[in-house]
């Protein structure tokens, strides 16, 4: 009787220990596999490109693809090159300057408050230089991890040019692996799918792009100091609603007040200008035609992402995200509305 109540117990004990270690599995790989993922998105990104340039010119998929990536390597390639070199000679006088503004931060805190006891008793905790040195660490993580990140985009990109110039024949195969009365909806929610991502990926793209940079001409046409590393920051963590921009306006007039006081009211009015813009010229020309994503679920997904893959986490959230929203729309909730009815 034990042994048979052992056996019987012994299927479902094995099942969890097999889920949970596909689950460690998972996570201690995870930065492969989202390499791998980012790889196949660019391929379906880069898929129907590479389709025209073969019907147009009438050459091999190989070659188109090949080609293309070329030409995205050479653009990002001289766009780095370019913005490098002001990028580390700016971040490292910051860097050097570090421990005085920090002090200076702490100082103008202190004489701000003064009047106002009952802010300066809330404020008593604040403290400027362990903000700052959060600050920095924060932004050297990121660094580190935008280094590993840039180290596996050769993963990422190889499986991209081979996703890309065989994108329908894994599209075929994917479809074929599902029970055939379910394969015009696969096929359906997949091409859906891959729509989104691509819509969503160059709005994202050529948002960030155009924020980063107005935001960065603009403080430096008005003299603000790092102008360059708060338009990458807004570049960055613009993909974060809401957060991400009061983290980089703090950042940037906390930095400014502590050496061109006088530049924090244009910096401030540089910021809104170009949320201004974003919101109203930007976002609805290359957004045109795409349903909202809810702001909550979005805002903690992208920091999970970026809580459980660093930069590139942040980078992908958004698209992943509207990809999930398909899913969510097309698979389960018409089956919710199927056992309600």
């Amino acid at each position: 009787m034990r042994s048979a109540t052992f056996k019987s117990s012994l299927g479902p004990m094995t099942a969890l220990l097999f889920v949970f270690s596909f689950i460690v599995l998972i996570f201690i790989s995870r930065f492969v596999l989202l390499h791998a993922l980012v790889g196949i998105g660019i391929g379906i990104l880069a898929a129907p490109t590479i389709e025209k340039l073969s019907f147009r010119y009438k050459v091999p998929h190989a070659i188109s693809g090949i080609f293309l990536f070329a030409m995205l390597f050479l653009f990002f390639g001289a766009l780095a090159t370019g913005l490098g070199a002001i990028l580390s000679e700016q971040c490292l006088v910051l860097l050097e300057k570090y421990p005085s503004i920090a002090k200076q931060v702490s100082a103008q805190i202190t004489a701000l408050t003064q009047e106002y006891p009952l802010l300066r008793d809330t404020l008593a905790k604040f403290n400027p230089s362990r903000y700052f040195a959060f600050t920095v660490e924060s932004a050297l993580n990121y660094a580190q991890s935008g280094f590993f990140a840039i180290t596996n985009l050769a993963l990422a990109l190889l499986i991209g040019v081979y996703t890309g110039i065989h994108a329908k024949t894994y599209f075929e195969s994917l479809v074929r692996s599902f029970p055939r009365k379910d394969r015009p909806l696969a096929a359906s929610v997949l091409q859906e799918s891959a729509r989104v991502m691509r819509r969503w990926f160059r709005g994202q793209l050529l948002d960030m792009l155009a924020i980063g940079i107005i935001t960065g001409l603009g403080l430096m046409l008005i003299g603000v100091p790092y102008w360059a590393i708060y338009g990458l920051l807004t570049a960055v963590l613009g993909i974060i609603p809401y957060v991400g921009m009061m983290i980089v306006v703090t950042t940037a007039a906390l930095i400014t007040m502590t050496s061109h006081p006088e530049l924090v009211p244009g910096l401030i009015g540089v910021f809104l200008v170009t949320q201004l813009l974003e919101g109203y010229v930007i976002l609805p020309m290359i957004m045109k035609g795409q349903s909202d994503l809810p702001e909550v679920p979005l805002i903690i997904f992208i920091l999970l992402m970026g809580a459980w893959f660093g930069l590139m986490g942040l980078f992908v959230a958004p698209a992943a995200f509207a990809v999930l929203r398909v899913l969510y729309m097309r698979l389960y909730i018409p089956r919710v509305d199927s056992r309600l009815s």
